[in-house]
Order: C-alpha cells, then sequence, then structure tokens
C-alpha cells in the first residue's frame, strides 16, 4: 500500500484506476480496505478508486487520540487533498457510511454522492441500550471475544463460513484502544442529523438481511434519500454479494450523477461497444503489481502438493523489483527526505537498478546506481536505458562474492554523503518490506487462506519478510522457509561464498531478516536450480532466471515433503528474457 504521513501519522491507502469519476470507498468499525476488495477491483477498470485504511485500522498508524467520527473524516479530507480528489463517489459501509455522510457534509467540495452500505444511523432507543452494553463489554478484559461474538452475529446463516472467519480474524487485529472509543463515538455519541441535513448532494442507502437504521427518519432530513436492499446477504455485503453491491452501485451513479449536471459520463453508462470503453492508467507505476499466479502441472506429481508459482516478471521492468523500489521512493518522498531536484544512490544487482532507474525516470528523479559486470548484462543496459548514472564495480571473473557486494555497498554509502542525495538502502530500509507484502496478500486472494507452505530466496530478505508478515496478519499459518545458494551457506553455515545466481546469496545475513518471520532456512543447489530453470520454460511455459528457478526446486521439495491435499507457494521473480546473453539458455 502507498502512505503519506500527517503530523507524523502514516496512513495507508490504493490509489488505482483513472476516470472522470473517482471513487473513495471507507471501510467500516474494526475493518480495512480489503473488506471493498471486489468493489476496487471492479470500479478501478473505468474510475480512479481510493481506498483507505482509517486511522488506527489496517496499514495505518494507530496512535492515542479521540478516534471520533468527524476525526476520521477531517483525515480522508487532508488526503484528498494530499491526492487531489474532487467530487468523489463516496461509499462507506457501516460507521464508513456515517464518516462518508460526514464528510459530504462537511467538506461539499470533496462529494459528488453519498452511499452508505447497512451503516447505523438514528437507532432505536432499545438498541442504543443494547450498544451501550457492548460498549462496556469491549473496554473490559474480554475484548476480542465480544468483539468476535458481536461482528459474528452480524452474519446469517448463508453466508460463507471461511468468509466469515477471515473476517472475524481481521477485525480482531483492530487495538483496543482504537476499536472501544470508534465504536462508542459513532453509535452512541454521534448525532448524524446535522449532517443528513447539510449534505446536498445525492445519498444512497444500501442494506442487507437486519435492517440497522431508521431510513423514515433519514429521508425526511435527507429528502434526495434513495435506498435497496440486498438479498441473501448479512452485514458485509461488499465480500458477500459483490455482485448485487456493485450494480447498485452503478445504478446509484447512472441515475443520480447524470452528465448535464457536470459531471463526466460514468464508464459503465456507456452502450455502446466495448472498445469505447477505456482503462487506462496515468503511468506505467500504477500497473505495479496484482501479478497472476498459476499452478504448476508437469513438475508436480499426484503424490505431492500443489505449487503455486506467482508469475513476478508482469511488473513494468519484469521483476518483483518494481514493487520494492515504488515503496522505497514514495516512503522517503512521504517522509519529506527525497524532494525534488535531488538524486538518488543504491548499490544495486540489476533487477533492483532497473525497478529504481524506472520509478525514478517517471518521477524525474536523477539515478546513481552501483552495479558490477557480474550481473547481466541485459540489466546494467536497461537501468542505462532509463537513464541511470551506472557506476560499474569489476568482478572477479564474473564471480558473485561476499567481497563484491561489500564494496559496491561501501561505494553507494560514499555517494550518499554528498549533497542533495537520497540513499535508498535497501537492505535497511523498512519500506521494502512494506512494498512486498503486497505479495502476500494477493497470493492469499488468488490461492486461498490454506497455503502450507512459502519459500522464497534472501537477498535483501525484504520480499520473504513482507510476505511472511502478510500471511501472519491475515491468519495464514503457513511454514516460511528462506532460500540461499548452496555454495554460499550463510543461513544454514554461516559462511559465504562465491556464486552466480543474480539477485540473492549476498555473503552475509540481512538486517531484514527475523528469525521470528521464517521457520527454516535451506539451501539449493544452483546447478539443479538451472536446469529446473529450462524445464520450467520448456514444460511449464515460465520463463524465469535461476533465483526463480531455485524457489520452485525448493517448492517441489517441500510440495513432496508435504504430499497431496496441501498447497505451497512461491515466485518467480523476473523474466529469462534478462538472462538471454549468459549461459544459462545456451542451447
Amino acid at each position: 500500500m502507498k502512505r503519506l504521513y500527517r503530523d507524523n501519522v502514516a496512513f495507508a491507502y490504493e490509489d488505482v484506476g483513472s476516470g472522470s469519476q473517482p471513487f473513495l470507498f471507507v471501510h467500516g468499525w474494526a475493518c480495512n480496505h480489503n473488506f471493498f476488495a471486489p468493489q476496487i477491483e471492479y470500479f478501478s477498470r473505468f474510475h480512479r478508486v481510493i481506498a483507505a485504511d482509517l486511522c488506527g485500522h489496517g496499514a495505518s498508524d494507530a496512535p492515542q487520540r479521540q478516534y471520533t467520527v468527524p476525526e476520521f473524516a477531517d483525515d480522508l479530507a487532508w488526503l484528498c487533498g494530499e491526492l487531489g480528489v474532487e467530487r468523489a463517489v463516496l461509499v462507506g459501509h457501516s460507521m464508513g457510511g456515517v464518516i462518508a455522510l460526514q464528510l459530504a457534509a462537511t467538506h461539499p467540495e470533496l462529494s459528488a454522492g453519498v452511499c452508505l452500505i447497512d451503516s447505523v444511523v438514528f437507532p432505536s432507543d432499545a438498541f442504543i441500550a443494547q450498544l451501550k452494553l457492548l460498549g462496556d463489554q469491549l473496554a473490559g478484559d474480554a475484548y476480542i471475544q465480544t468483539l468476535q461474538l458481536a461482528a459474528g452475529a452480524l452474519f446469517i446463516e448463508t453466508d460463507d463460513p471461511v468468509r466469515k472467519a477471515h473476517v472475524l480474524a481481521e477485525m480482531a487485529k483492530t487495538s483496543q484502544h482504537v476499536a472501544v472509543p470508534a465504536f462508542r463515538n459513532h453509535l452512541l455519541d454521534y448525532d448524524a442529523s446535522r449532517a443528513a441535513r447539510e449534505c446536498r448532494v445525492p445519498v444512497a442507502y444500501i442494506a442487507a438481511g437486519n435492517l440497522l437504521a431508521d431510513l423514515g427518519q433519514f429521508k425526511q432530513l435527507c429528502p434526495q434519500l434513495v435506498t435497496a436492499q440486498t438479498l441473501g446477504s448479512g452485514h458485509f455485503s461488499p465480500l458477500e454479494v459483490p455482485e448485487q453491491v456493485n450494480a447498485m452501485l452503478e445504478r446509484f451513479v447512472n441515475i443520480s450523477l447524470p452528465q448535464d449536471r457536470g459531471h463526466a459520463p460514468s464508464a459503465f453508462r456507456d452502450s455502446g461497444s466495448l472498445k469505447s470503453r477505456t482503462n487506462v492508467r496515468n503511468t506505467v507505476l500504477e500497473v505495479i503489481g496484482n501479478t497472476p499466479a498459476v499452478r504448476l502441472r508437469s513438475l508436480v506429481t499426484r503424490e505431492m502438493a500443489d505449487v503455486i508459482v506467482k508469475l513476478e516478471y508482469y511488473n513494468p521492468t519484469g521483476s518483483y523489483k518494481d514493487r520494492m523500489a515504488l515503496a522505497m521512493i514514495e516512503g522517503a518522498e512521504a517522509r519529506g527526505s527525497l524532494r525534488p531536484g535531488m538524486r538518488v544512490v543504491e548499490y544495486a544487482g540489476g533487477s533492483t537498478g532497473s525497478s529504481l532507474a524506472l520509478v525514478c525516470a517517471i518521477k524525474g528523479y536523477r539515478f546513481v546506481p552501483v552495479s558490477s559486470d557480474g550481473f547481466a548484462k541485459e540489466k546494467l543496459q536497461t537501468m542505462r536505458i532509463f537513464g541511470a548514472d551506472l557506476r560499474i564495480i569489476s568482478s572477479e571473473n564474473g564471480q558473485l562474492t561476499p567481497e563484491l557486494f561489500r564494496t559496491m555497498i561501501d561505494t553507494a554509502r560514499k555517494l550518499s554523503d554528498q549533497p542533495e542525495t537520497y540513499y535508498t538502502d535497501q537492505f535497511n530500509n523498512t519500506d521494502a518490506i512494506r512494498g512486498y507484502m503486497e505479495i502476500g496478500n494477493e497470493i492469499l486472494d488468488q490461492a486461498g487462506p490454506e497455503i502450507a507452505a512459502f519459500c522464497g530466496g534472501v537477498g535483501t530478505a525484504g520480499m520473504l519478510m513482507g510476505v511472511s508478515r502478510a500471511l501472519k496478519a491475515r491468519g495464514c499459518r503457513a511454514r516460511i522457509v528462506a532460500l540461499e545458494p548452496a555454495s554460499s551457506p550463510v543461513l544454514t553455515c554461516g559462511k559465504g561464498g562465491p556464486h552466480r545466481v543474480e539477485g540473492i546469496g549476498v555473503g552475509f545475513r540481512p538486517p531484514h531478516l527475523k528469525d521470528s518471520d521464517f521457520d527454516e532456512a535451506r539451501t539449493v543447489d544452483e546447478q539443479e536450480a538451472r536446469a529446473v530453470a529450462r524445464r520450467l520454460a520448456k514444460d511449464e511455459g515460465i520463463f524465469a532466471g535461476t533465483s526463480s528457478a531455485m524457489n520452485v526446486v525448493a517448492a517441489l521439495q517441500l510440495a513432496a515433503e508435504l504430499g497431496p491435499g496441501k498447497t505451497v507457494a512461491t515466485v518467480a521473480v523476473d523474466s529469462g528474457f534478462k538472462y538471454l546473453a549468459g549461459d544459462l539458455y545456451q542451447l
């Protein structure tokens, strides 16, 4: 996720898609932006979509504060200002709907319309009494049990039990010092009457099975209100019946925001051919991530677990390092460490350098990578093509040794001492880990929550740590296995050595690697990996490099150990096209 900082508090958000009518999705109490995942995916095809984690929720910071509806709305108004968002369709679920209504009333320039999804507004006296009791129980020692019991009661029998378990697990991650005041304020202390009266834009309310609002009173205060109700779904309808919710939102926009009111036509309003609809991104940076995952067929036998390989070479430079590069640059921008006119410096084995060169080129920063002739010529040339000022450290016969890595890092550090220079410092920059966490989230979304093991090669260890933390955050207990070349067994034997696997095996234990975030370290023979790389291309159609093949070798070993009925996931980190000049694919 992307981050911006307000008074040293990090606000995490997604900003995807493009189009004339932006959408802002506001999640509910103790939830996060992923509770709108189906809507984000659907509407970002034709619209710019902003989906933030509210303060104290999800990946945003959780400082000590009041956590009131006006505060949440003010945070979103600030975020919209930072992102240049105006006249968005504000869509809020549960508490998020109340926040969206408050935002529309207090910042009318930001709203083109508001949709509340199963929000508690104007509750009855009897309901308020129940909520007061629940608020007291949430403040007690049995906080998690009370939260999950209360949220569990909002489901109905037809809701997906697996999804229910995931929702409850996600909600339980919200800290008590956030959840309790937010609960009491939006349900007991906040009066929506003024916001309802002052809201001048179209308003919709989508109810679920058990009505949580007095829609008659709402209509009296807000005459433009239109209502709808989902069928066969409990409170979490955006996840349970996204096809219904998406269609209702479409209809609301179509009937409430006509073109003659000054709004550009919605893409889904166009009744012409599909060719007239566009899904154009503002820059290539917006297509980083959301890569496909495939199941191996030929290399796996019936006696083995399934093996899922995430194809990270679908990123713009053909590498998973695009995620890290974007996260490090945008993290530095958000903190004010990187400003227009400065240059960026990094030690780079090739893929990192190419990714940083791309990001810096688009954002207008000069980039000075320190690399070596021991890395693929294609990678070095890619950096130059993107405009990088490449500095080369000579290797010994093309070997990647611990001494070479140390020299490259030392050179980059010396360059960083010069004025107006920002050193991304990938080995110590925690933005890198955050950039890789989405790989873990995407794997769970694609393959389901029952991942038994994940394995990945260790260079900076950012990817392995990011995936591990993302899986754990969503309740996945996968075994996390760190990999290194057998000829440089730092993690397993405590000594480094020469090898030719680019991107991993740097000859020392990287600072990002934490024992609490992985279960085991294994070595993989480089020659076996090179042979599997060629088999991947020939038998599976996966064209990748040696480090990717090392990941697959280990994944196949784990699959054989775990047996059928389990799933092992790993990553094809970059494209085989980066290695055509070497001997990996010489036939």
